[in-house]
């Protein structure tokens, strides 16, 4: 099941354990061949809603 997409959508990615789990993220779909999105909020609401 190959092709899929996950679409992480981080709080901000100055945070080092945020960055992290997006790192985690981005590894683990890598394996199974699967697409990441990462999206960073930068901390605020208004952000994260930005395409």
């Amino acid at each position: 099941m190959s092709g899929r997409t996950i679409v992480y959508v981080a709080q901000t990615m100055t945070n080092p354990g945020v960055a992290g789990a997006a790192r985690g993220v981005r590894e683990a779909a890598r394996v199974i061949g699967w697409n990441v999105r990462v999206i960073d909020g930068q901390g605020t609401p208004a952000a994260s809603r930005r395409p």
